[in-house]
């Protein structure tokens, strides 16, 4: 096993959970020493980074799980999509809160035209402004300080 972070204050949890695995700064140079050893990597990386780490570990052969979002544009995603197929790997992104039965039945409305059409959408969070650790979880800041207090005609 192997873990990779950059910053090894950050890392520092992981790597207690883990004492055995060999730590490294670099995912290249972890898939270069490591690499047969490794059938599987885990990419969770600043977002910036995940399409082009998670091509990496697919050239080598890895089978990869990567967090959202998995690339910043529809190309880099069809050129992932191919790479999968090219070197006959399994690939799944990090995206299981859009698989709770309230996403489903909210697509199944739209789809159906049950709320008419559907031209904006607003969201909000209610994760902290803050980072913040909650049941064992690292939340980074997210939203709005206050939900908006408008009330705009549906039209």
């Amino acid at each position: 096993m192997a873990l990779c972070d950059v910053d090894w204050d950050r890392g520092a949890e992981s790597f207690k959970q883990f004492p055995k695995a060999k730590r490294f700064k670099g995912y290249r140079v972890m898939l270069d020493k490591m690499g047969d050893e490794i059938d599987a990597v885990i990419v969770a990386t600043p977002d910036h980074t995940h399409a082009v780490a998670t091509m990496e570990a697919m050239r080598r052969g890895k089978h990869v799980y990567t967090e959202k979002p998995l690339t910043h544009t529809i190309w880099e995603a069809r050129q992932l999509t191919e790479a999968a197929r090219k070197y006959g790997v399994a690939t799944q992104m990090g995206n299981q809160g859009h698989s709770s039965e309230g996403a489903r039945q909210t697509v199944e409305w739209i789809r159906a035209g049950v709320i008419g059409e559907v031209r904006e959408v607003h969201c909000w969070s209610d994760r902290p402004l803050r980072g913040t650790r909650f049941e064992g979880k690292m939340y980074w800041p997210q939203g709005v300080a206050t939900r908006p207090g408008d009330k705009p005609p549906v039209s």
